[in-house]
């Protein structure tokens, strides 16, 4: 094992080390070590030999906010949903990023799961809308199928679902017991 005084002059990361720190509490020797930044700090041995120091804790910050920037960037143009991610912006409380719904509606939202309120005109949020299936002798029919079937909207045809059941979407469906089919 080297000795402290022979890694003077050593990288590690992001740090450079400048000279032989006293043990700390725990009784493991510390070294003087220099950022790249310009920021002195004492860094246990243990942790800078083994990688988990590379850097001090301001260049560490900047590193995560470079990279939900890079993230943020990234996810302009894409879909999710009904929505289309158009731009981005850094605010104090982070990352937010702008869209525009199908239905013509724009909007900013987190970058957290990039869901957020949503578009408020239509109601679609940035995963989509869920489906709900309902399952019949191996098919799987959403509800907007269903309602075209027994000639209703979609939300009519979750009402009934919700009030009186699989079965009963199924039976009018012409799909059930009793049914056309």
């Amino acid at each position: 094992m080297k000795k402290a005084t022979d890694r003077v002059g050593e990288r590690h990361g992001g740090w450079t080390v400048i000279g032989v720190g006293a043990a700390d509490a725990s009784g493991s020797r510390t070294l003087l070590c220099l950022c790249d930044c310009g920021q002195r700090q004492h860094v246990p041995r243990g942790n800078l030999v083994s990688g988990q120091s590379t850097r001090c804790e301001a260049c560490r910050a900047r590193g995560r906010k470079q990279q939900h920037d890079e993230r943020a960037a990234a996810q302009v143009g894409t879909r999710r949903g009904t929505l289309t991610i158009t731009s981005w912006r850094r605010t104090p409380r982070g990352v937010r990023l702008g869209w525009r719904c199908d239905c013509g509606r724009t909007g900013w939202t987190p970058q957290v799961g990039g869901t957020g309120p949503g578009c408020p005109s239509c109601g679609a949020r940035a995963r989509g809308r869920r489906q709900t299936l309902v399952r019949h002798r191996g098919v799987a029919y959403t509800l907007e199928e269903l309602g075209a079937m027994i000639g209703v909207t979609r939300e009519r045809a979750r009402q009934i679902y919700h009030q009186h059941g699989r079965a009963e979407v199924l039976r009018r469906a012409g799909l059930g017991r009793g049914g056309r089919g």
